[in-house]
């Protein structure tokens, strides 16, 4: 009699083993499916646009030495969704900062390839300021954070650069400057992601 009552229960809890752990399943599966729900949406990806944003104006500028001056045609592409019309209303402080970023650049600054890259992230940075300035932010960190890499972008095209320095050693540090630049743009976040120059020559 006593061995049929522990067959009996021995039975019982066989039988509620596949209940148990089907349970557990069922909750590490919906913990799972919880966590992923609620966790952080993904960053949507920005793409460059196709079209290409022609500025009206030939800049011919003094520049920083006092004895040349630079002639540079400027254009740009943005991100996917930007539209051209979108520069009209920003003409005068688009042509104002690049004229004061110019006005700030000596002709030996704008030899190298190098030199050239830090010379269209500074124009993108300062552009890319303007269009951000005109939208209504409710935290203004981000201000605060373009208005520090304009700086820090500045600060980088200011220093002296030997015309004997290696071009390596250059090539070297723009690419530990731009390390969150995506290969062959001059922003990261945009709009405006691509600068380009249709003409440019020092005298």
């Amino acid at each position: 009699m006593s061995e049929e009552v522990k067959e009996e229960g021995a039975k019982k809890k066989g039988g509620k083993m596949p209940i148990i752990i089907a349970l557990v399943l069922m909750l590490a599966g919906g913990g799972f499916f919880m966590s992923k729900k609620g966790g952080k949406p993904a960053k949507p990806e920005i793409k460059l646009g196709k079209e290409e944003i022609l500025l009206p104006d030939e800049f011919i500028v003094n520049m920083f030495d006092g004895q040349s001056y630079v002639r540079a045609k400027i254009g740009f592409r943005a991100k996917e969704g930007f539209k051209a019309e979108e520069v009209t209303g920003h003409n005068a402080e688009i042509s104002d900062v690049i004229l004061s970023i110019l006005k700030t650049t000596r002709s030996d600054e704008v030899i190298t390839e190098v030199q050239v890259k830090k010379l269209k992230i500074r124009i993108a940075t300062a552009l890319n300021k303007i269009f951000e300035e005109a939208e209504p932010k409710k935290d203004g960190a981000k201000k605060d954070e373009a208005a520090k890499d304009s700086k820090s972008a500045d600060e980088s095209s200011n220093k002296d650069e030997s015309s004997n320095e290696d071009p390596k050693s250059d090539k070297k540090k723009a690419k530990e400057s731009d390390k969150k630049i995506p290969e062959g743009w001059d922003s990261a976040d945009g709009p405006i992601l691509k600068v380009f120059f249709k003409a440019l020559a020092t005298q």
